[in-house]
Formats: C-alpha cells, sequence, structure tokens
C-alpha cells in the first residue's frame, strides 16, 4: 500500500507541476496579447495624429492659388475695360481689334476655370488623405475592441505605455474634428474660386457684348 501510495503522490505532484506550468503558459500568453494589442492601439493613435496633420498641408496650398486667382480676376477686369473704352473710341470696331480684345477677355476668364480645375484636385487629394484617416480610425477601433477583450482577461496586467480609454477616445474625436473641418475650410475656399470664375466670366460676357455692338 506504501508504494501504491507514493506513486499516487507523485502522479499527483506531476499533475499539479503540468497545473501550474499550463496556467504560466496562459498567462504568458494573455499577457503577450495585452502587450501586442497596447502596441498596436499606441502605434494607431500615432498614425492617425501624423495622418491629420496632412490635412494642414493640404489646406495651406489652396490661399495661394486663390490668391493667384484672384490677381487673375483682377487682370480679366483690367482687359474688360481696356475693351469698352476701345469700343468707345472706334465705334466701327477698331478693324476688329475691339472683338481680338473681347476674345482675349474670354481666355482670361478660361484660364480662372483651369484655375478652379486645379483647386478641385486639390480637393480630390484632401478627400484620399481623409478616406486613410477613416481607415486608421477603424484600425483604432478594431485594435482597442482586441485590447479591452485581452485587459478583461487579465485585468491585474497593467504594462506601462498601456493605452487608456480617454487617450484613445481623445484621438478618435480630435481625428474627426480634424475631418469635419477641413471639409469645411475646403468648401469655402471651393466656393470662393467658383465666385472668381462667375466674376472672370460674367467679365468676358461683357467684353462679348461689346464686340457685339460695334459690329467688328
Amino acid at each position: 500500500g506504501t508504494v501504491q501510495q507514493v506513486q499516487a503522490e507523485q502522479q499527483a505532484a506531476s499533475a499539479s507541476a503540468a497545473d501550474v506550468q499550463a496556467q504560466q503558459k496562459r498567462l504568458a500568453s494573455e499577457k503577450s496579447t495585452i502587450d501586442s494589442a497596447s502596441l498596436a492601439v499606441a502605434a494607431d493613435i500615432t498614425t492617425v495624429g501624423t495622418n491629420v496633420s496632412s490635412l494642414s498641408a493640404d489646406l495651406n496650398r489652396v490661399p495661394n492659388d486663390l490668391a493667384s486667382m484672384q490677381k487673375d480676376v483682377d487682370s480679366t477686369n483690367a482687359d474688360l475695360q481696356a475693351v469698352l473704352a476701345e469700343a468707345r473710341r472706334y465705334p466701327d470696331g477698331n478693324t476688329g481689334g475691339v472683338c481680338t480684345d473681347a476674345a482675349g477677355v474670354g481666355t482670361d476668364a478660361a484660364g480662372l476655370a483651369t484655375d478652379e480645375a486645379g483647386i478641385v484636385t486639390d480637393g480630390a487629394g484632401l478627400e484620399t488623405d481623409i478616406s486613410g484617416i477613416e481607415s486608421d480610425l477603424v484600425a483604432i477601433q478594431t485594435d482597442n475592441a482586441r485590447l479591452q477583450a485581452a485587459e478583461a482577461a487579465l485585468p491585474s496586467y497593467q504594462p506601462a505605455g498601456l493605452p487608456t480609454a480617454s487617450q484613445v477616445a481623445k484621438g478618435v474625436s480630435s481625428a474627426s474634428s480634424a475631418i469635419s473641418q477641413a471639409r469645411q475650410t475646403f468648401s469655402g475656399y471651393l466656393a470662393q474660386a467658383k465666385q472668381m470664375v462667375q466674376t472672370a466670366t460674367n467679365y468676358a460676357s461683357s467684353a462679348q457684348q461689346a464686340c457685339s455692338l460695334v459690329g467688328g
């Protein structure tokens, strides 16, 4: 009986050791999962912050384009005034000069439409960057859900640098706000560009009308 008892004790000890080893292995795996998810969320937050800054770069190009367009509008107006003065001075059309110059005003207006198209292209670039950020936000949500599940399995493990719910929420909120603000700002810029094109188009129409009145 003694031998059997010793064998039973050995088996129990062996089983207990195996249980401890399995538990340690499971614990290490759970810690590794938290570490991995934590790093992923932290990296996502950093990536979003970096990509949000690209929105400012996209928008910062547009005011210079608008300033250039405004100069073109002023130049178009000056050309129109020259056509109107020429038409008054030469009621016969100045041997076709009035209409030739009027066509030049139309060319000016077409140039502004091309400038507007460039700004629309800037807008497409902005939307591409926004789309990238929206993908980043999906990644944050996914990785954070994985992190929360891992933390729930081992709440006692709190590694250094573990992103807090507040940090995640702030990263998401800041990015969403930046997207909304960028779209609103660009919409205002595009409206200005369209108004300038309309103004130049009106100038071109006035110049064409002057050409029609002098008849050549």
